[in-house]
């Protein structure tokens, strides 16, 4: 009730928080409705959330609209969400919603590589390398300073969505 006043006011988080009820995120407390999900959840996402924009993506991803997936993969990813980097890294290695591309596809797993904390980098060791296996030196070297010049670009709202998780986080300890 309280994240659907927030949302009936025009607060973009609200309304992803809205979405996530009807994803089912918090079964039980309302009926299942994807439809609803993704409006609510599109709203933040273009307010600039880039978990709503990696969860928009996902969605249009399951729906099969590979382009729409894209575009919101690649605005959340732009702004230093790692899944939804991962995610572009393999539409890019497939070609689903976006032309093969395997340049990009190194560069966005790199970026991943530097988003993801160090205990978890050797999980991505594989998927680097079969990445590398398709791909001549010179290709190999444009994805590695694609990587090193990219610089995460959080949206006021994304940012505004973390320090709400600190702030939460500190009231709790």
């Amino acid at each position: 009730r309280w994240f659907e006043r927030a949302a009936a006011g025009g607060d973009a988080l609200g309304h992803y928080k809205v979405g996530c009820y009807y994803a089912g995120q918090f079964p039980g407390a309302v009926e299942v409705d994807a439809a609803k999900a993704l409006a609510a959840k599109t709203v933040a996402a273009e307010a600039g959330y880039s978990l709503a924009q990696s969860d928009v993506g996902d969605s249009h991803a399951q729906r099969g609209d590979g382009p729409q997936a894209v575009k919101w993969w690649t605005e959340a990813a732009d702004q230093g969400y790692a899944q939804a980097a991962y995610h572009l890294a393999n539409a890019y290695q497939r070609g689903q919603g976006v032309p093969n591309d395997p340049v990009k596809a190194l560069t966005n797993m790199l970026i991943v590589e530097r988003l993801t904390p160090e205990p978890m980098r050797p999980r991505l060791a594989l998927s680097l390398e079969a990445i590398r296996g398709t791909l001549s030196p010179e290709q190999i070297t444009q994805a590695e300073s694609a990587a090193a010049a990219w610089q995460a670009n959080p949206s006021p709202l994304t940012l505004r969505a973390k320090r709400g998780v600190v702030e939460a986080k500190e009231l709790i300890q």
